[in-house]
Formats: structure tokens, C-alpha cells, sequence
């Protein structure tokens, strides 16, 4: 996967991921907005930072006001560089498509994939091909300075 550019901080909810032994999320409890997901080459990227290393992925939790048959969205796991940005080109696993759901939080099983990190690191949601879908969005804090998007 390429991410081409990454212009804007945004503060938004979009998931929450459980770890063996904790939970991570940014997250208040009060929905505030949607993102629409309708243009390739439109990404957004969470960041998370495990309290402690290395911490393997069990499940990711999203928010999806609305879905239908073909909602569907892809999922990148990337490590974090030096510079605690996305290191784009070196996914943690291939991406892959997460389709369908329901209307609200919607979880996802990590455990097959064996995945353990031991640094920061990020998920990017972006656009599977012809297919426009919204997340939830939160601009409230703690959430500010974890996630970004292209769309600016």
C-alpha cells in the first residue's frame, strides 16, 4: 500500500482495538459527526501506542452509522518510522477487505492473524474500489494527534 500524502491532523473516532491484556480507543461516547469515504485514494490513519510491548492484536471496533450489502472498506496495518509517522510501504500484515456489519459498532477478529507489535503503529482505512461508505467521527478530546486524513 502507498500512501501518497497525509496533509491534514484530524481528530476523529474511528477505532478501538483490544489487545490481550487492554483496550485502546479514542473514543468519549458521544457520536459527533461522519466522515464520508467516497473518493480513492482517500485514506485515514489512526495511530496507537500499547502500554506495553510487545502487545498482540486480538479485535478492532468501528463505528459505521449506516451499512448495506456492499459496504466494504480495506484495512492496512503499519508500523510507525522513526519519526513516529506512518512507515509507508512496510505493512505489518497484506491488506485486506472488511465488508458488511451493522449500523453502529461493529468488531472485527485480529487473532488470526498471529500479529504482535512492539512499537507504535497505525491503522488505514481506505476506499475499496466503487464503493462509498461513512465512519463515525469524533472531534472531541483525547483524540486529538492520532489520527489524519487526505481529504483537505
Amino acid at each position: 500500500m502507498k500512501i501518497t500524502k497525509i496533509l491534514c491532523l484530524w481528530v476523529l473516532t474511528l477505532f478501538a482495538v483490544t489487545f490481550a491484556d487492554e483496550e485502546l480507543y479514542y473514543d468519549n461516547g458521544i457520536a459527533h459527526d461522519t466522515f464520508i469515504m467516497g473518493q480513492n485514494g482517500i485514506y485515514v490513519v489512526t495511530k496507537f501506542s500499547p502500554s506495553q510491548y510487545p502487545a498482540k492484536l486480538m479485535k478492532i471496533k468501528y463505528y459505521m452509522p449506516k451499512v448495506n450489502e456492499t459496504t466494504a472498506f480495506k484495512l492496512s496495518i503499519l508500523p510507525a518510522d522513526l519519526d513516529g509517522k506512518p512507515w509507508d510501504g512496510n505493512d505489518l500484515v497484506e491488506p485486506f477487505v472488511i465488508s458488511g456489519g451493522h449500523a453502529g459498532w461493529n468488531e472485527y477478529d485480529l487473532g488470526a492473524l498471529d500479529l504482535n507489535v512492539d512499537d507504535d503503529f497505525f491503522f488505514v482505512l481506505s476506499q475499496n474500489p466503487n464503493n462509498f461508505f461513512a465512519i463515525g467521527v469524533d472531534d472531541q478530546e483525547p483524540i486529538s494527534l492520532h489520527s489524519y486524513d487526505t481529504d483537505c
